[in-house]
């Protein structure tokens, strides 16, 4: 959203407006690189609700699974949004993307064979190989908080979750 400046400032605001707009510049720039430097996964669906890839993302964003952690761990959507998530797994072990919920509509792909899933889930889930990617798209109906995390044994219990934010 584009807001107009005010044409003056009560002293000292500059610099407290500049650090809030630009603290978050190093996550956005990482961000673009990884976008920039990949296109989504293409092949035919393998999983859940292949209708939602004949339609194009109202969002896309770039997930990597790297050793015990997601990068990023936490990122919002709107409700109703058709969300893409270019999912990497830049580890040598298996990881996967795993929902918490089960009421959400998805569909994904993988490049390549996926593994096989390491647990039971009945929501949104996606096993990769290190080294492998995937693309998961989804739905929200409902607004609030979406806890995803790694199923691989110890990896939840290590820290290896997120959430996606419904607004």
């Amino acid at each position: 959203m584009l807001r107009a400046w005010p044409s003056r400032r009560p002293p000292g605001t500059i610099l407290a407006m500049t650090v809030r707009r630009v603290a978050p510049l190093p996550t956005l720039l990482a961000a673009v690189t990884l976008m920039a430097c990949s296109s989504p996964p293409t092949g035919a669906p393998v999983g859940g609700e292949q209708g939602l890839f004949a339609e194009g993302p109202d969002a896309r964003m770039e997930l990597v699974m790297r050793d015990i952690r997601f990068e990023p761990s936490e990122f919002e959507v709107d409700r109703g949004a058709l969300l893409a998530i270019d999912i990497e797994n830049a580890a040598d072990m298996p990881h996967d993307f795993t929902l918490e919920r089960s009421d959400v509509v998805y569909g994904y792909r993988v490049v390549g064979k996926g593994t096989d899933p390491h647990g039971e889930s009945a929501g949104p889930h996606v096993a990769l190989r290190g080294g492998q990617r995937g693309e998961l798209r989804m739905r929200f109906d409902e607004p609030g908080a979406y806890l995803f995390y790694c199923n691989v044994t110890g990896h939840r219990r290590s820290g290896m979750t997120g959430t996606i934010t419904v607004r």
